[in-house]
């Protein structure tokens, strides 16, 4: 909003008064509703997606320690609490359950 602003004003942009059509038209976009909306979704839509990375992580460690059930737990949960992250900790869990029967028969 304040750049928009600053474009209104003619000291502020280049050209001197050619920027204030520019910045009339970003301050109208920028005060639409859906506009600010999405302003506000990325943070907790971030939050989610770096704790389900985080989860992903500890779990691809705990897979190559050895430690198979606590990883498929932890693939289950960051899978279940970001939803484009599903396919991949579900393909990770059959990695794993191959493993698991491939030590069965061993």
């Amino acid at each position: 909003m304040t750049g928009a602003f600053c474009l209104c004003i003619p000291l502020f942009g280049p050209c001197g008064g050619l920027t204030i059509p520019l910045g009339v038209w970003a301050l109208v976009l920028l005060r639409r509703k859906e506009v600010r909306q999405t302003f506000d979704l990325p943070t907790a839509t971030l939050d989610i997606a770096e704790d389900a990375e985080k989860r992903l992580a500890r779990a691809a460690a705990l897979d190559a320690s050895g430690d198979w059930d606590a990883a498929i737990a932890l693939y289950s949960e960051a899978g279940a609490q970001c939803p484009e992250y599903a396919d991949y900790a579900n393909n990770c869990i059959e990695a794993i359950r191959r493993k698991q029967a491939a030590g069965d028969r061993n």
